[in-house]
């Protein structure tokens, strides 16, 4: 068994789905800068979740100058913290990368000696045991190396527990209802605001709109009356206004016809 087995969200993640990071909007940030931003937001509702009332405070570490191993922690009310890491490696996980993780769980270790739980976040899944050339089991793999990793850390530590936040587990936090603006914001980019609107409108008036739009050949089509109608604009209040006037008309002349019969 992994030493970074999860305890898993109550539903499962959508089979076959997957994060694609090529279409993760960075805000013209760095990629690790965007993706330390998105776990620590994830991990507060996380927190919220697993934690509730337990919870003292949550905070995000400001990096610069040092982060103490940690990108944000929780304090619970019996002064133990969770803490998270957030490691942008989004290739293959060698030994460079083993060594920047201890590093920063002693260095959490050291900063805050009292904390009880220890995540790591990276955006990939590990490759694991698989048939090489020649048909031969290839032993040293992503899995066994952070396992080894792990080992070696929860000697030293074993109190602390260890756990590992990878893709899949990214996806899962990312299904809940209360992180759906966050998967709009960081994946999706389609919501829409009159801002937005504006600014698209005076680059198309400032670009193609300037050498093709003819004022003379305007005209206005089903999308343009039916926007109208919807805004209430003069012209379809005052032709509203006149039907329900011959709407009444007829209703009071039902009404006379009645009274006149009775």
């Amino acid at each position: 068994m992994s030493f970074y087995q999860n305890k898993f969200a109550p539903f499962n993640p959508i089979r076959g789905n997957f994060l694609n990071w090529t279409h993760f909007y960075t805000y013209n940030d760095a990629p690790d800068r965007a993706f330390e931003a998105l776990c620590n937001q994830l991990f507060e509702r996380w927190c919220g979740r697993e934690y509730g009332k337990k919870i003292l405070c949550i905070n995000i570490v400001n990096g610069a100058g040092g982060d103490g191993g940690v990108e944000a922690y929780t304090k619970l009310q019996t002064g133990e913290y969770i803490g998270l890491q957030a490691k942008w490696f989004p290739n293959s996980i060698e030994n460079n990368q083993i060594k920047q993780i201890r590093s920063s769980v002693e260095t959490a270790k050291k900063v805050r000696n009292n904390i009880k739980r220890y995540i790591i976040c990276i955006p990939r899944d590990l490759s694991d045991e698989k048939m090489g050339k020649g048909g031969k089991k290839v032993k040293n793999h992503e899995r066994s190396r952070l396992d080894a990793c792990f080992k070696e850390i929860k000697k030293e530590y074993p109190e602390m527990i260890l756990e590992l936040w990878n893709e899949s587990r990214i996806l899962t936090e990312l299904q809940y209802p209360e992180a759906e603006g966050i998967r709009k914001f960081w994946f999706e980019r389609d919501e829409i605001s009159l801002e937005s609107l504006r600014k698209r409108f005076e680059l198309a008036k400032n670009g193609w709109l300037k050498e093709r739009y003819i004022s003379s050949l305007h005209g206005s089509g089903y999308i343009c009356n039916y926007i109208s109608e919807m805004l209430g604009v003069p012209t379809y209040r005052r032709s509203l206004v006149s039907d329900l006037t011959q709407v009444e008309t007829k209703i009071i002349k039902a009404l006379r016809t009645r009274h006149k019969i009775i």
